[in-house]
């Protein structure tokens, strides 16, 4: 003969003097803990509204010097309009020597060009090498008129962001 689980549950908790309803207690005990189980599993999704996988593509475009900047662009906090544009290894506005140590770069320039200002997102294969080239080769008075005061220098993962500003205005 088969026995089903409520039979099984009621024969093994008669002699505890728990009866049929220790018996339903114990099935429906583990009933509720499939049921939780199942419930776990679908509302706790690895990724249920999309945000990992928004974050890892914000990721890429945040690691292409050209978005980030335009992004640096668009805030406008520098409280002068400026302009971003592409450059190759070579002669950079800035430099006394050419600067090769990059594979894509942008430059961040004042639509003005008499603010001594000027800054850089690079993409490279050695952020550190990079960094110190830039040191050696930069000239904070490639302005004509004027000259940069303060050097501003970050590296992030394989992004490097090179500025040269002017000191702040005393009030």
């Amino acid at each position: 003969t088969s026995m089903t689980l409520i039979m099984f549950l009621n024969s093994h908790l008669k002699s505890k003097n728990y009866g049929m309803a220790g018996a339903l207690s114990v099935y429906l005990f583990i009933i509720s803990g499939i049921l939780c189980f199942f419930v776990y599993r679908m509302t706790n999704d690895n990724d249920p509204d999309g945000s990992k996988k928004a974050a890892k593509k914000h990721a890429k475009e945040e690691s292409d010097p050209m978005e980030i900047a335009q992004k640096i662009v668009a805030d406008d906090l520098a409280e002068i309009s400026l302009d971003a544009e592409s450059v190759e290894p070579g002669w950079l506005n800035g430099f006394d020597e050419n600067v090769t140590g990059f594979t894509k770069g942008v430059m961040i320039a004042p639509v003005i060009g008499s603010i001594p200002y000027v800054s850089y997102v690079f993409e490279t294969d050695d952020p550190k090498a990079l960094v110190e080239e830039l040191d050696e080769k930069h000239n904070m008075r490639w302005n004509i008129c004027t000259e940069a005061e303060e050097k501003v220098s970050s590296i992030y993962e394989n992004l490097v962001y090179y500025a040269m500003v002017p000191g702040e205005e005393d009030e």
